[in-house]
């Protein structure tokens, strides 16, 4: 099965979308492969990296943890 990040709020609550294999990044920023439309998420707010069937998560802007 191929990983995917599921919203657990706000207007796309429940939606879920896949990740491609390699990076994908979230963020505010237009540029991001998931922009979000939300003043508390940073503009490059984290990134996912799908590799060996292994996903792993890390922060982009350290002032502004994901949780």
């Amino acid at each position: 099965m191929n990983p995917r990040l599921i919203a657990i709020g706000g207007p796309l609550g429940g939606v879920a979308f896949p990740l491609i294999e390699g990076e994908t990044s979230v963020g505010r920023d237009d540029t991001n492969q998931f922009a979000l439309v939300d003043s508390a998420v940073s503009p490059r707010h984290c990134m996912f990296v799908w590799h060996d069937g292994h996903v792993s998560g890390r922060d982009l802007d350290p002032g502004n943890p994901s949780f």
